[in-house]
């Protein structure tokens, strides 16, 4: 007759390894929450919503995580009035200084979060996550770090150097991956998407297969149609100009800043 203890031990399943489960070695990648698997309708994402209908409805509106961002980067990075140069030439009257965003530990919190999210809407699952130096540094480690303790199979970074490395190795690319690897490029801010087309360009020359492209702010200057085209991949960004009512308004009610002596964005 079997005792109590013995059908204990029958019935009882081993628990998984911490570090298999973190890892999911030995396992099937971990599944998606289901609005991570929905898939990119249209390739140009970033300019799937109408003008009248106003920013981001169909996804954003009821998203507190985004809200906040939102409010962050109007709040940090965003001045409004003044004249800036960009790195195309072009002058402005608004600027984005996203850096600002990017070394604050709240915001680099919810942009990670954010672009695992756009990981997640991709037709195919990025395993790489890169893009020019210095707009895509802070948010692929901050990507790859929380991909890796929610068990997300984007674990690993490759970031393009603007000039190949003098000394040393002689990279231009750091952590360059096996040719064939899917890889999501981001950007902080696009414009013209010149920038993130170097990025682009470096990635397919060394053999990465570019699944996806993301900027945390798309200023809505085509920069995003265009790479959409040359690459034919989808395109998106967590925050566009027209997110930020202060742009139309044209002035600025944030306190004084110093003022840039050089502009990327």
């Amino acid at each position: 007759m079997s005792t109590l203890t013995d059908l204990v031990r029958e019935h009882s399943v081993a628990p998984a390894s911490p570090v298999a489960s973190a890892l999911g070695r030995g396992s099937s990648p971990p599944a998606r929450s289901p609005h991570e698997q929905h898939p990119v309708v249209a390739k140009m994402s970033c300019t799937r919503t109408s003008r009248e209908h106003g920013p981001h409805v169909e996804e954003n509106q009821m998203n507190g995580a985004w809200e906040e961002l939102r409010a962050l980067v109007d709040k940090k990075c965003l001045t409004v009035g003044r004249s800036y140069t960009l790195t195309t030439g072009r002058q402005s009257e608004f600027y984005f200084d996203c850096k600002k965003a990017m070394l604050d530990g709240e915001c680099l919190g919810l942009i990670a979060g954010a672009f695992l999210d756009e990981a997640g809407k991709l037709p195919r699952y990025p395993r790489a996550i890169g893009g020019l130096t210095m707009g895509a540094d802070f948010i692929v480690a901050a990507v790859v770090q929380r991909a890796f303790e929610s068990g997300k199979p984007l674990v690993s970074g490759s970031i393009v150097r603007k000039e190949q490395k003098k000394h040393g190795a002689g990279n231009k690319i750091e952590n360059e991956l096996p040719q064939g690897t899917p890889i999501m490029v981001v950007d902080d801010v696009v414009t013209t998407g010149s920038s993130t087309a170097t990025a682009c360009d470096a990635f397919i020359a060394a053999g990465y297969d570019i699944v996806g492209i993301v900027a945390l702010v798309d200023r809505e200057s085509g920069g995003c149609e265009s790479l959409a085209r040359k690459y034919d991949c989808p395109v998106s960004a967590v925050l566009r100009k027209r997110d930020f009512p202060r742009i139309e308004q044209g002035w600025d009610d944030k306190p004084e800043i110093e003022e840039s002596t050089e502009s990327d964005h």
